[in-house]
């Protein structure tokens, strides 16, 4: 998409890596490193030599303003664009763009997540507080009513249980449209869901 080559399309980003030339560390360059990266423990610890283009990638994709996101419909139409932008090529780096594109790549995926949540501290309080609510009413709900005998106790036993159940499901509701303002791609917000709601997890 010819439109994409004019560097001010993207001054919306909080960080215009397509400003910044191919090749430099975007981390540590004396010029053009992004010191508010450095914060970020997943960008660090990343250190194949394609580290600089998955930066470029993430920033270009992710970024909550991207132009990408409001230009472009399709996703996979998306990430290509911003793979291409990154300064990778789509058919002599197919294999690796899979893994960068469908998240099989952990390392990536770690990467994703923790500069979503780089640009959303407010909204990542929220989710927790929702996510700690949700795992606390889940477990009060599957607790067992085996101890009491009286059949009204019982009763209201059950309907604690159902009313807890109701209240799982609003905020299952709110966590949905929480993610989505957080995290935007589909793809990303499974893996979250994934690695959040284990059934280790829901059992603590």
């Amino acid at each position: 998409m010819k439109g994409y080559v004019d560097e001010e399309r993207f001054d919306v980003l909080r960080f215009n890596v397509v400003r910044i030339p191919h090749g430099k560390d975007l981390l540590y360059d004396p010029e053009f490193g992004i010191r508010e990266l450095r914060s970020l423990d997943s960008f660090q610890n990343y250190d194949e030599g394609d580290k600089n283009k998955i930066i470029r990638y993430i920033l270009l994709m992710h970024d909550k303003k991207t132009p990408l996101r409001r230009d472009i419909a399709d996703l996979q139409e998306r990430k290509e664009q911003a793979a291409i932008l990154a300064g990778f090529d789509l058919e002599k780096n197919e294999e690796r763009l899979e893994e960068i594109f469908t998240l099989s790549d952990d390392r990536v995926a770690d990467m994703i997540i923790e500069w979503m949540e780089f640009q959303g501290n407010r909204l990542v309080v929220m989710i927790d507080t929702n996510e700690q609510m949700f795992f606390d009413f889940n477990r009060a709900a599957l607790e067992k009513v085996s101890d009491v005998n009286n059949d009204k106790q019982k009763m209201d036993a059950v309907m604690v249980k159902a009313k807890l159940s109701e209240e799982c499901e609003k905020i299952d509701a709110r966590l949905e449209i929480f993610y989505e303002k957080l995290y935007g791609d589909p793809d990303v917000i499974e893996v979250v869901q994934r690695r959040k709601f284990t059934p280790e997890s829901m059992a603590k």
